[in-house]
């Protein structure tokens, strides 16, 4: 979704940030693929990358390639502030 104001077009990225600062406002949750929500919710308990590949059965590779998803899709520079970010926006509530 992309929102238009006094600037231009801001991306849906932005949106995210925005409404993080500002609680009062509607947040718009990103998608997350089941495994993104898998190897997020695994990262935030405290497992490394081979602890998470071990448990979901895939490769370190794919587990790092999923966790670099996570962070572009919440608009994150690096994995705790990805972890903050999810809690913040409860995307790491057990469904």
């Amino acid at each position: 979704m992309l929102i238009k104001d006094e600037t231009g077009i801001l991306t849906e990225q932005h949106v995210l940030m925005r409404n993080l600062k500002s609680p009062g406002r509607i947040r718009i949750r990103p998608y997350l693929t089941f495994r993104q929500k898998q190897c997020l919710f695994l990262l935030a308990d405290g497992k490394t990358a081979a602890a998470i590949a071990l448990e979901l059965g895939i490769s370190v590779r794919m587990v790092r390639e999923h966790l670099r998803n996570v962070k572009l899709r919440l608009g994150a520079i690096s994995l705790p502030q990805a972890v903050a970010i999810a809690v913040k926006m409860g995307l790491l509530d057990k469904d």
